[in-house]
């Protein structure tokens, strides 16, 4: 084989290793621990108030048991292995952040209040 064969060999396959390698990336990213936890995160943070606004005849423990099994669905779907005590915990995250939302409290920032705060002694 000419070098010229080898450069023609490797310019044909240069596409098909560069997808390879980005699904390669793609799945091993999918199946980090961290990319786990956010999709447990935004899986709870839409599976809880679905349930929430769609089940509103169900107690808690019903709702609870509603949103799991879709969650468990949805991980299944996607081939993707989460403990259950995990999706657990991300679903009490979601109720919990859902329930401080609907106080009028805002689970990530303080209250800001509605006039403004004069910053070195403007006004």
């Amino acid at each position: 084989m000419t070098d010229a064969q080898i450069i023609a060999a490797i310019v044909d396959l240069l596409p098909v290793l560069i997808a390879l390698a980005a699904a390669i990336y793609r799945y091993a990213g999918h199946r980090s621990p961290q990319a786990k936890q956010q999709l447990l995160s935004d899986l709870a943070t839409t599976v809880v108030p679905a349930i929430e606004q769609s089940c509103t005849d169900m107690s808690g423990p019903h709702k609870k048991a509603a949103a799991l099994g879709n969650m468990e669905s949805i991980l299944k779907s996607l081939h993707v292995s989460v403990p259950p005590e995990l999706v657990d915990l991300s679903i009490e995250a979601a109720v919990h952040a859902l329930n401080q939302s609907d106080a009028g409290i805002d689970p990530v920032l303080p209250d800001v209040p509605d006039t403004p705060v004069p910053v070195n002694g403007a006004s």
